[in-house]
């Protein structure tokens, strides 16, 4: 019964752009995304807006509209070996709901990586955190780990 639209200009490998909407029966804006991806140098990365109304809230009992920032970028070492670094922005809050910074190797195969991230306190009341995670996985066959990297 929602309406929803979707429209992208791709660059080739070095810039696109991609934006989706959901509209309600009476043409309420209820999600809107907004994203760019990128790949100059040994540089890649996505930037990502979204906005989603309370009415499609996880929290049924607390519904409440959220709005927020993913960044997320790989720089290139070497072929094998690069940095990564990601940060999601809560706007409504104004806090960093996520932030990254982590090494990765990656061959034809595999891949590894390991990352600190620092989580801040969330919307039920729970403390921020810091970590270290590892993540490995084989190309052809999934990953172990927290499913972060693209």
């Amino acid at each position: 019964s929602d309406y929803v639209f979707g429209a992208g200009v791709d660059w080739g490998k070095s810039l696109s752009l991609a934006t989706s909407m959901r509209l309600d029966d009476d043409f309420n804006l209820n999600r809107v995304d907004v994203s760019s991806t990128f790949d100059v140098w040994r540089l890649q990365g996505r930037v990502r807006y979204y906005r989603l109304d309370e009415v499609l809230s996880r929290d049924v009992t607390n519904p409440i509209a959220d709005e927020g920032l993913d960044l997320r970028a790989n720089f290139r070492l070497t072929d094998m070996w690069s940095l990564s670094y990601s940060r999601l922005r809560d706007i409504v809050d104004n806090r960093d709901a996520r932030h990254s910074l982590g090494l990765v190797y990656q061959d034809d195969c595999a891949f590894f990586r390991i990352a600190y991230e620092r989580s801040e306190a969330d919307a039920i009341g729970f403390e921020s955190n810091e970590s270290i995670k590892f993540q490995m996985g084989l190309r052809t066959l999934g990953s172990f780990g927290q499913n972060d990297v693209d």
